[in-house]
């Protein structure tokens, strides 16, 4: 979870957010909607490890060869 100490002067400006806490587990309920890989929170997830992919550091890939 991510807080924010300051709010901006304006939308321009730069923001600053600063880790708060943690979690290891979710647990998403959709209800309403058959489960499907369409899923908007689902391609969210997803997406995390595309753009670590894309502009991890070499640290990550370095990780990443050793499994």
């Amino acid at each position: 979870m991510l807080t924010e100490a300051h709010r901006p002067l304006s939308e321009d400006s730069d923001r600053k957010f600063h880790v708060a806490s943690l979690f290891k587990d979710i647990m998403y309920w959709n209800w309403d909607k058959k489960p499907s890989k369409n899923d908007n929170f689902v391609k969210a997830l997803e997406w995390i490890d595309i753009a670590d992919a894309i502009h991890g550091t070499e640290e990550n890939e370095t990780n990443e060869e050793c499994l």
